[in-house]
Protein backbone atom coordinates (compact mmCIF):
# COMPACT_ATOMS: atom_id res chain seq x y z
CA UNK A 1 0.00 0.00 0.00
CA UNK A 2 1.39 3.70 -1.02
CA UNK A 3 1.70 6.14 1.70
CA UNK A 4 -1.07 9.29 0.77
CA UNK A 5 1.69 12.49 1.46
CA UNK A 6 0.38 15.88 0.78
CA UNK A 7 1.31 16.01 -2.47
CA UNK A 8 -1.43 17.67 -4.49
CA UNK A 9 -2.64 21.27 -5.45
CA UNK A 10 -5.94 22.00 -7.32
CA UNK A 11 -6.25 25.33 -8.96
CA UNK A 12 -9.40 27.15 -10.41
CA UNK A 13 -9.06 28.96 -13.74
CA UNK A 14 -11.47 31.81 -14.46
CA UNK A 15 -13.93 32.66 -17.79
CA UNK A 16 -11.91 36.23 -18.06
CA UNK A 17 -8.56 34.69 -17.59
CA UNK A 18 -7.73 38.54 -15.63
CA UNK A 19 -3.34 39.17 -16.86
CA UNK A 20 -3.29 40.10 -12.94
CA UNK A 21 -5.02 36.78 -11.63
CA UNK A 22 -5.96 33.78 -14.92
CA UNK A 23 -6.78 31.21 -11.78
CA UNK A 24 -6.33 30.72 -8.39
CA UNK A 25 -4.06 27.98 -5.93
CA UNK A 26 -7.18 26.85 -3.85
CA UNK A 27 -5.06 23.88 -2.07
CA UNK A 28 -1.41 23.66 -1.97
CA UNK A 29 0.94 20.13 -0.97
CA UNK A 30 -2.45 18.13 0.27
CA UNK A 31 -2.91 15.06 1.04
CA UNK A 32 -5.22 12.93 -2.13
CA UNK A 33 -8.63 13.38 -0.28
CA UNK A 34 -8.58 16.86 0.47
CA UNK A 35 -7.86 17.42 -3.22
CA UNK A 36 -10.68 15.62 -4.30
CA UNK A 37 -12.94 17.44 -2.09
CA UNK A 38 -11.72 20.58 -2.92
CA UNK A 39 -11.75 19.63 -6.45
CA UNK A 40 -15.84 18.74 -6.10
CA UNK A 41 -16.75 21.75 -3.79
CA UNK A 42 -14.83 23.88 -6.86
CA UNK A 43 -16.61 22.28 -9.58
CA UNK A 44 -19.78 22.65 -8.26
CA UNK A 45 -19.39 26.38 -7.03
CA UNK A 46 -21.44 29.68 -7.15
CA UNK A 47 -18.60 30.83 -9.43
CA UNK A 48 -19.04 28.00 -11.59
CA UNK A 49 -23.08 28.58 -12.07
CA UNK A 50 -22.25 32.61 -12.40
CA UNK A 51 -19.80 31.55 -14.91
CA UNK A 52 -16.52 33.21 -13.40
CA UNK A 53 -14.49 29.83 -13.31
CA UNK A 54 -14.99 27.23 -16.16
CA UNK A 55 -12.12 24.99 -15.43
CA UNK A 56 -10.92 23.23 -11.83
CA UNK A 57 -7.63 20.97 -11.91
CA UNK A 58 -5.87 18.48 -9.72
CA UNK A 59 -1.97 18.54 -9.85
CA UNK A 60 0.78 16.42 -8.05
CA UNK A 61 4.07 16.64 -6.95
CA UNK A 62 5.38 16.86 -10.00
CA UNK A 63 3.11 19.23 -11.34
CA UNK A 64 1.27 17.08 -13.78
CA UNK A 65 -1.97 17.46 -14.01
CA UNK A 66 -4.01 14.26 -12.08
CA UNK A 67 -7.69 15.78 -12.88
CA UNK A 68 -9.25 18.23 -15.36
CA UNK A 69 -12.86 19.51 -15.32
CA UNK A 70 -14.63 21.93 -17.49
CA UNK A 71 -17.90 23.84 -17.05
CA UNK A 72 -20.08 22.71 -19.56
CA UNK A 73 -18.02 19.63 -20.60
CA UNK A 74 -17.19 17.82 -17.33
CA UNK A 75 -14.14 15.48 -16.46
CA UNK A 76 -12.04 15.82 -19.15
CA UNK A 77 -8.95 13.82 -17.83
CA UNK A 78 -8.38 11.36 -16.79
CA UNK A 79 -10.52 9.81 -19.76
CA UNK A 80 -13.16 6.97 -19.45
CA UNK A 81 -10.63 4.54 -21.16
CA UNK A 82 -7.74 5.39 -19.54
CA UNK A 83 -9.22 3.94 -15.79
CA UNK A 84 -10.32 0.51 -14.84
CA UNK A 85 -13.33 -0.82 -15.36
CA UNK A 86 -16.00 1.60 -13.03
CA UNK A 87 -13.70 3.86 -11.80
CA UNK A 88 -15.66 6.49 -14.13
CA UNK A 89 -19.06 5.76 -13.11
CA UNK A 90 -18.10 5.90 -9.50
CA UNK A 91 -16.40 9.19 -10.07
CA UNK A 92 -19.17 10.63 -12.36
CA UNK A 93 -21.94 9.59 -9.46
CA UNK A 94 -19.71 10.94 -6.77
CA UNK A 95 -19.28 14.36 -9.16
CA UNK A 96 -23.29 14.49 -9.51
CA UNK A 97 -24.23 13.36 -5.91
CA UNK A 98 -21.92 16.25 -4.77
CA UNK A 99 -23.83 18.69 -7.22
CA UNK A 100 -27.56 18.03 -6.25
CA UNK A 101 -26.25 18.16 -2.35
CA UNK A 102 -25.38 21.94 -2.87
CA UNK A 103 -27.88 24.55 -2.42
Amino acid sequence: MTEDRPEFSVYQFFENEREDAPYERVREWVRSEEAWDAALHYCTSVAVKMGWVHRVIITDGGDECCFEWKRSVGVTYPRKEDLNPGVWERMQKVLNAYQGAQP
